[in-house]
């Protein structure tokens, strides 16, 4: 990458993590995206037919949309059994890496490396599914760009909330969306993904920092506050910008998938595109572009 694209994309990145305002934040997502490409792309069929309009009503209106159970028992069983034995990281601590028999005491959070789940088909046919593609297209006024798939599993027994664990904002890039995949049964007690309904467009509680409860029912109303206790094999999607948290598991241990659609590719990561060994034809070159090697 040249050093004038690398100041362009730290600038971008610099912009949008500062500005807070909903209003100008809006301003500013509208400005990038007229820039953008934004054509329909080309995906798998793997969700089948949904209502586009309606999800893509639900994520406007409400800031999250959901699909229902997605995963049947035997693809559920499946995925398990590929990550089983895959190398984990903490996501806290990103040099500390161990497989799944080994979990320091110390760790909430063991995050799967992107490669390793790009190169399943499973995942990779539900990141493509046309639909979710368009329903991303729409809300984010630009063909969606697939800028993280990633994976963890979340621990429960620890004694307090950590990092995500609280309620915060994210600000990745000017628009984006993320898509949650249950890979076990998540209840009251095992880490439901906390969401305020309409959050991403309320101009309040903006400013980048980790929110408490108390602060959160106050300023955004404690009936917006939804809890996301969905079966395996459940997907949604869902605008993180609005305010949101993990939390903490307390009786079992929470398995997930959680892909991003942006406009951009995120600043702070390093992409390292994977050569597949399987039929290409139905990914989109462009969305696809960091983490699939076309070439």
């Amino acid at each position: 990458m040249s050093v004038l694209k690398k100041a362009a994309n730290r600038l971008l990145f610099e912009w949008q993590r500062n500005v807070t305002s909903i209003p100008k934040r809006n301003f500013s997502i509208n400005l990038v995206t007229a820039f953008l490409k934004n054509k329909k792309a080309i995906g798998t069929k793997r969700l089948g037919n949904i209502n586009i309009d309606k999800h893509a009503e639900d994520l406007k209106e409400n800031g999250y949309t959901k699909f229902g159970i997605v995963l049947n028992e035997q693809e559920i069983n499946g995925l398990k059994q590929y990550l089983k034995d895959l190398p984990v990281y903490n996501t806290y601590k990103p040099q500390d890496r161990f497989t799944m028999d080994s979990v320091p005491e110390d760790c909430h959070v063991a995050s799967f490396d992107e490669q390793n789940l790009v190169k399943n088909e499973l995942i990779l046919d539900l990141v493509n599914d046309e639909s979710l593609l368009e329903i991303a297209r729409r809300t984010l006024g630009a063909t969606p760009t697939v800028s993280e798939v990633g994976g963890w599993w979340s621990f429960a027994g620890k004694k307090k909330a950590k990092d995500a664990q609280l309620f915060h904002r994210d600000v990745d890039d000017f628009k984006f969306l993320k898509l949650f995949i249950y890979l076990t049964d998540v209840t009251k007690d095992t880490g439901p993904h906390i969401y305020v309904a309409k959050s991403h467009n309320k101009n309040l509680a903006t400013k980048l920092k980790r929110y408490t409860d108390e602060e959160v029912d106050t300023l955004l109303g404690k009936e917006n506050v939804l809890s996301f206790e969905e079966p395996k094999g459940s997907v949604f999607l869902v605008n993180t910008y609005g305010m949101h948290k993990g939390l903490l598991p307390v009786t079992d241990n929470r398995l997930l998938i959680q892909i991003e659609y942006s406009t951009l590719p995120l600043y702070v990561r390093k992409y390292a595109p994977v050569k597949l060994n399987r039929d290409v034809s139905k990914l989109d070159p462009y969305v696809n572009r960091l983490i699939v090697d076309f070439k």
